[in-house]
């Protein structure tokens, strides 16, 4: 069957990042690397290709917005790409953003027209879902390179941002930041999340050196 065909195609491919919609259980994304994005409607039991030939080479991170269906941003090589017919169409949202792509996008759980791009240009934020984007300085080394962002779950305005051997926090929504883990090893940090059950604890993903956790000031690695 074409759905046997598509479940087969996507165990053929590198998965990197997978999401689920927050506002229906059965809808999942996943990006490959290579092969573009999949969406399944059923609970990952069967896959489809999602948006055709707008995403050819990879999707990167996946990002959704909690307070609607459908609605989800995927970071790719080339920018940022939006959907909110549950990945049946995609536009393109770069206006802003440098053309080296995008390692990683984030969306504000309070503020969903708020999302954060991590890049090797720095960190870009925009307010209109996509639309436009600028790039954030406030407290930021210059010349930085960025390759995870992701936000608090109990605290939305929390933003965390993960350089080369660094940790950025913002507490204002991502419009300003400060350093808080400098001694990490120098390597790329690819992915941040927060402990299931300590929201406070921050668990740092390094590329080739480990995880990395830490307590409520995120800086003394353990």
């Amino acid at each position: 069957s074409s759905s046997l065909q598509l479940a087969e195609m996507l165990t053929s491919k590198t998965i990197g990042w997978g999401a689920a919609d927050a506002a229906a259980a059965d809808l999942w994304y996943a990006s490959t690397e290579g092969g573009g994005v999949y969406v399944s409607r059923d609970d990952a039991q069967s896959w489809e290709v999602a948006a055709g030939s707008l995403i050819s080479d990879d999707g990167r991170a996946i990002a959704i917005d909690a307070t609607a269906s459908g609605v989800a941003y995927v970071a790719t090589s080339t920018g940022v790409l939006a959907t909110d017919d549950a990945g049946r169409t995609w536009t393109e949202r770069n206006q802003g953003l440098p053309a080296t792509g995008v390692q990683d996008v984030g969306v504000d759980g309070e503020d969903p027209a708020r999302l954060l791009a991590a890049t090797a240009d720095g960190l870009f934020r925009s307010t209109d879902r996509g639309l436009s984007w600028s790039q954030v300085s406030s407290g930021l080394p210059a010349e930085a390179s960025f390759h995870s962002v992701a936000t608090s779950i109990d605290r939305p305005q929390l933003w965390y941002a993960g350089g080369i051997g660094s940790v950025f926090r913002s507490s204002d929504g991502g419009a300003t930041w400060d350093e808080i883990g400098s001694d990490l090893p120098a390597v790329p940090i690819l992915e941040i999340a927060f402990h299931p059950s300590i929201p406070t604890r921050v668990l740092v993903a390094t590329a080739g050196r480990g995880v990395w956790t830490a307590g409520q000031a995120c800086g003394d690695a353990v």
